[in-house]
């Protein structure tokens, strides 16, 4: 006789409510050299300046500099623009300006984007104007928008569960933000990311889960690529 298996199902997971904004949102995150904020219309000078300093340098990273913020008009359209998408409940893409703690010149920006509720996961990315490069300003950026993203809404913070990170492999400079963050490399994906000018590059993606988040330190524990226990 054929033999018969005996199934034992554990009962189903209940899924989770999907992810929502936390009331109000973060709006303001200070470290010790840094203010992450949205940009205001007062902003448009210094953030002109920040891209103006060498728009060359930029590319082909960001290939808005190419196209937008060439003028303080076009800079005042993009702020309005990042306003009033982030004034929307359903928003899911929210920018941050980088500002010197000091004297609030922009630095560079920063964000929390491409949110998707039913994972309870956002990505984050940065850049940083060219004449203040090799700083450490966009890893001290990066590690406090994801310890905010991680920080749980009752503490504050968006209370995501897991945060993302892409960037070209041929961009040391990006890829570098993510490994003195401690960040795990997830996926290698040959010729995923078009570059203008240069073609078809590999496309990094390193992540990190809240449960691997040192919050104190603001970056990732030091035991992440060996899993760790609970997570």
């Amino acid at each position: 006789m054929p033999h018969r298996l005996n199934h034992v199902f554990a009962p189903p997971m209940s899924d989770p409510n999907p992810w929502t904004l936390p009331v109000p949102v973060p709006k303001r995150i200070e470290t010790e050299r840094l203010v992450l904020r949205p940009y205001a219309h007062t902003d448009a000078g210094s953030l002109f300046g920040a891209i103006e300093v060498d728009r060359g340098r930029l590319l082909p990273w960001l290939p808005w500099a190419e196209s937008d913020n060439r003028t303080i008009e076009e800079v005042h359209y993009t702020i309005e623009f990042f306003a009033r998408r982030e004034a929307s409940p359903d928003c899911r893409n929210f920018c941050f300006g980088i500002f010197d703690r000091q004297t609030g010149e922009v630095l560079g920006s920063t964000s929390v984007h491409n949110i998707e509720p039913g994972q309870h996961c956002g990505s984050t990315g940065y850049w940083t104007r060219p004449d203040r490069v090799r700083r450490g300003i966009c890893t001290e950026a990066t590690g406090a928008i994801i310890t905010s993203a991680l920080t749980p809404k009752e503490r504050g913070g968006w209370g995501l569960r897991r945060m993302t990170l892409y960037c070209a492999e041929v961009n040391e400079a990006s890829s570098g933000v993510a490994r003195k963050l401690g960040m795990r490399l997830e996926t290698r994906s040959p010729g995923g990311r078009y570059l203008r000018g240069m073609g078809y590059h590999t496309e990094l993606m390193f992540a990190v889960l809240a449960c691997e988040w040192d919050f104190e330190k603001q970056r990732a524990k030091a035991d992440i690529e060996r899993g760790i226990e609970g997570c």
